[in-house]
């Protein structure tokens, strides 16, 4: 009997200390927290994005509202322009210009030649050499007086000085007195050929110039090379030119003398020079 109690007893024991899980007996056994060369541990997902997104990027915030500062107009305050509802209204035909216009808005500021342009244009007038030194190899002195008149050398000026100065007017009348000079004893001497004569083409060089049809005609030719402007033959401006012949006349009576002038004028007039 004692022996039956004891087996009964080891049976329970045997029982107690047995896992809860049945195992199949024919599979080897392994460690709880081994993990099997072949297993691939699990990848972390991506959280869902805050806000959803469209086929052309995420979607935008809503804006942030904008701070309107109040403007009080007597006592009422001045409406949001956001909140203020527009219609289109047919107002009628509206001008691109106005009915009364100053014309002097689209005059643009006047400028003077740069140096080397009224070099050339003095030559282009003339049809000669310009203003040369015969001294100096024939060097043209306005390239030469370019520092005294204004053009920069980049060393001590950077910036050019177009202004009509006395500086420059000195310089112009001076160029004006040479030039003019050996063109009329060049062109108005009897040996010179008609075909090389240019800037007196046509002018009786024995014949004092009077208010006539040729005169008038010839002057005009010379306005429109200096100035570049047609002159009519009968226009006031022709006037005041045979006006100015007459009184060059009156104190020189030879006709080289008086084309001089003409042309000394021509060069001094501000219709040359400024643009």
């Amino acid at each position: 009997m004692r022996s039956s109690l004891i087996a009964l007893l080891v049976l329970v024991l045997t029982a107690c200390a047995s896992p809860s899980t049945p195992t199949d007996p024919s599979s080897p056994t392994e460690a709880p927290s081994a993990v099997r060369p072949t297993e691939i541990p699990p990848t972390r997902t991506t959280p869902p994005p805050e806000h959803p997104t469209t086929a052309h990027g995420p979607s935008t915030k809503d804006p942030a509202p904008v701070n309107v500062a109040d403007i009080l107009i007597g006592d009422r305050r001045e409406q949001d322009p956001r909140e203020t509802e527009t219609d289109q209204q047919n107002v009628g035909d509206v001008r691109l210009t106005p009915d009364a216009w100053d014309p002097a808005s689209f005059v643009r500021p006047r400028k003077r030649l740069t140096v080397a342009a009224i070099s050339q244009a003095m030559r282009d007038a003339t049809g000669g050499p310009g203003w040369q030194d015969p001294g100096n190899n024939y060097r043209d002195r306005w390239l030469a007086s370019s520092n005294t008149l204004g053009v920069p050398d980049y060393l001590t000026r950077v910036t050019a000085d177009r202004r009509p100065s006395p500086t420059f007017t000195k310089f112009l009348r001076d160029a004006a007195i040479d030039v003019c000079t050996e063109l009329m004893w060049t062109e108005m001497d009897p040996n010179v050929p008609e075909a090389e004569r240019d800037f007196m083409a046509g002018v009786d060089r024995d014949t004092l110039p009077e208010d006539n049809a040729a005169t008038r005609a010839h002057l005009s030719t010379l306005i429109m090379r200096a100035h570049g402007t047609r002159v009519a033959v009968d226009a006031p401006e022709m006037d005041r030119w045979i006006q100015f012949i007459e009184n060059v006349a009156e104190t020189n009576r030879e006709p080289i003398a008086v084309w001089r002038g003409v042309c000394i004028a021509l060069f001094l007039h501000p219709r040359f020079y400024i643009y």
